[in-house]
């Protein structure tokens, strides 16, 4: 037998790209992965740029098949898997589509959910603030707030206080580099800075949010600041 590599049989070329294809997968990421390059820069280009930056928290994008709510009418969702399997971020993802509801401007189906964990550390340190967690999985530019109350604040059986105004009423404040950007009145406890706001405000990085609750006999309450980074 001769030890010539040029006597040696060739190979056989392997195919590198992948098999996968869309109609094997329920995530858009996997099909864009499997993709070809030029249908991937394709995708990325003609989203643009609001695009680009929501498409990180837009989930049914991402999610795995078993961490997409199951369909039908049902009151207990299990999700049994190893460390890693992604039951952290589908519980927190779920939690939010309930709450902001499932598009920007749209009203969510909850607006207080109780969170059950061993400790309450977990509870805070996983659930809330984790990797996974649900403020991780948030938009920074979706605000919600919970609005208070002047009257029956204590007793009371609804999703909400009573409002005890003649009309719900807020004032948000945009802040950045020390000067005042932008003011909006809204009439929802809810606000979407989006991406053409921000260029026509000139905000790019870090930026603070100061929202207070409008009353028609007293004016502004108390303004609630937030730094969005």
């Amino acid at each position: 037998m001769s030890n010539n590599i040029t006597d040696r049989p060739e190979l056989p070329k392997v195919d590198t790209q992948s098999t996968l294809s869309a109609l094997d997968l329920r995530s858009g990421a996997g099909w864009l992965a499997s993709a070809d390059a030029a249908v991937r820069d394709r995708f990325l280009s003609e989203i643009g740029e609001g695009g680009l930056c929501a498409l990180p928290f837009l989930f049914e994008f991402w999610a795995l098949p078993h961490q997409v709510p199951p369909e039908g009418d049902w009151r207990s969702w299990v999700i049994m898997g190893g460390r890693g399997a992604g039951k952290t971020r589908a519980g927190a993802e779920w939690v939010r589509h309930v709450v902001e509801g499932p598009k920007p401007l749209d009203k969510g189906v909850a607006s207080r959910v109780a969170l059950l964990g061993e400790t309450f550390d977990q509870v805070r340190d996983v659930m809330i603030f984790g990797v996974s967690g649900i403020l991780q999985c948030s938009p920074p530019d979706h605000l919600t707030w919970i609005r208070r109350t002047r009257l029956d604040g204590d007793d009371w059986a609804g999703l909400e206080v009573p409002l005890a105004e003649e009309s719900e009423s807020y004032i948000v404040q945009v802040w950045a580099n020390g000067a005042q950007v932008r003011e909006q009145i809204v009439t929802e406890p809810i606000w979407l800075y989006t991406a053409a706001m921000k260029t026509t405000d000139g905000v790019s990085g870090t930026y603070d949010v100061q929202v207070a609750q409008v009353s028609a006999s007293y004016g502004p309450g108390l303004f609630a600041h937030l730094t969005v980074r």
